[in-house]
């Protein structure tokens, strides 16, 4: 994949940048019906801003931003990250494909369509159970690993990369936090209930009735 990257305001070579990138839904229902359809939606510059670098930007063309989400039913004791059985997904801009893992874990990877400098994503999700629904956002890139993607700068770049879903809207947070599996609760939030952990991976939660 052709890939090009340039820093503005930038007068030396980070070590790591942090990047986030919006994500909107057509409203934020808590409730949808069985084989209903909540819209996933993106549209954003190639120039994003850095902001582990006192905001300053950069510039990425035809950048695959390695993102993905999970989607986890989290009415029973033990969540169920296993969403090929419960929840259909429909590719309208851009793509999103389901990997199954060994652990049973299924992760959906997203594609982002680059065109005239702008990054676009339009997906939907359908459940096909009821239940009540947990979708979390990651990258890749967000997991530890190297970059060397910044030619005019010596050495590796760690980069940082979050989903914000409905500018950190609260996104039926309450869903998850009357989940009766507290592990997985435990895992989303933060210690001290400030839900860092749940706006940092974009959430979204809602129920299938």
């Amino acid at each position: 994949m052709a890939m090009a990257v340039s820093c503005t305001k930038i007068k030396h070579c980070p070590s790591v940048y942090k990047l986030t990138l919006p994500l909107y839904t057509q409203g934020t229902p808590d409730t949808l019906a069985v084989g209903d359809t909540l819209w996933f939606n993106a549209d954003f510059s190639d120039t994003l801003t850095d902001f582990a670098n006192e905001n300053s930007y950069l510039h990425l063309e035809n950048f695959d931003f390695q993102c993905g989400f999970g989607i986890s039913k989290i009415d029973s004791t033990v969540a169920q990250h296993n969403n090929i059985n419960t929840m259909d997904i429909i590719n309208g801009i851009g793509t999103v494909q389901s990997v199954l893992f060994s652990n049973g874990f299924v992760y959906n990877n997203i594609f982002f369509l680059y065109q005239e400098h702008r990054y676009k994503l339009k997906f939907g999700l359908v459940p096909k159970v009821k239940g009540v629904f947990y979708i979390g956002f990651f990258s890749w890139l967000d997991t530890g690993y190297d970059l060397d993607f910044n030619t005019d700068c010596k050495g590796n770049e760690e980069m940082l990369i979050y989903c914000s879903t409905n500018n950190d809207g609260d996104n039926n947070r309450y869903l998850l936090l009357g989940s009766p599996d507290l592990l997985f609760i435990h895992a989303i939030e933060t210690p001290d209930g400030s839900g860092v952990g749940y706006w940092k991976q974009g959430s979204y939660c809602f129920a299938a009735k």
